[in-house]
């Protein structure tokens, strides 16, 4: 009675975090949008599903590395810049969601004045993007934090350090392909983080509607 129309994903059966939707749901709108004229990305989307396999192939070790440090964090903040701020906010979500793990997403610039100093040598953050991403890891490093980047740029000013994680390549400015990619390794990470848990990834504590499962 309130749609005019509504597009499928095939039936296929989610997660309770609901991981598969996440990802085909910005599939679906970049689509919707190249179809009325505003943005040309059908060739991206037709590329996801190899970037995502490319993505992903080889980084089970990365995932399992920073799966680990976020499940022991006392926080986690996520952080992001144009499109990859769709990542970022699902990866905390998740984190939340599934791991029961304190954790928040935010805008770079807006992290940068204020909520980053709340972090301590027990927080793990992780960074999606190029340009001004790239100078936070810095002083977090040279403070004892766990900082993970997800970057298309080569030139890294704290490579090699021992408290840096590198994530997978970023493929670029894609509207629709790198935030899917970004999320499909944060599904990773989740994956491997509830391997340090001693309960199952979605038995939830809280149901839909804010009462305590019993």
């Amino acid at each position: 009675e309130l749609l005019d129309a509504a597009t499928g994903f095939g039936g296929f059966d989610d997660s309770g975090v609901y991981t598969a939707g996440y990802t085909a749901t910005p599939m679906a709108y970049a689509l919707l949008l190249d179809r009325v004229g505003v943005v040309t990305v059908a060739a991206d989307v037709a590329r996801i599903p190899d970037l995502v396999a490319s993505a992903l192939e080889g980084l089970d070790a990365v995932a399992a590395k920073v799966g680990e440090l976020v499940a022991g964090a006392s926080s986690i903040d996520v952080v992001g810049r144009g499109v990859s701020l769709a990542a970022a906010s699902e990866f905390a979500l998740m984190i939340r969601e599934g791991l029961r793990q304190p954790a928040a997403a935010f805008e770079t610039f807006q992290y940068l004045h204020g909520p980053m100093e709340a972090v301590s040598d027990n927080a793990v953050v992780v960074l999606f993007g190029d340009e001004r991403e790239l100078t936070v890891p810095d002083p977090l490093l040279a403070a004892g934090v766990s900082v993970v980047l997800v970057t298309a740029a080569t030139d890294v000013p704290s490579a090699g350090h021992p408290n840096l994680t590198s994530g997978p390549r970023a493929p670029g400015r894609s509207c629709c392909g790198r935030p899917i990619i970004e999320t499909g390794f944060a599904q990773l990470v989740l994956a491997h983080g509830i391997e340090h848990k001693p309960f199952p990834m979605e038995q939830f504590v809280y149901d839909g509607v804010g009462r305590k499962n019993d």
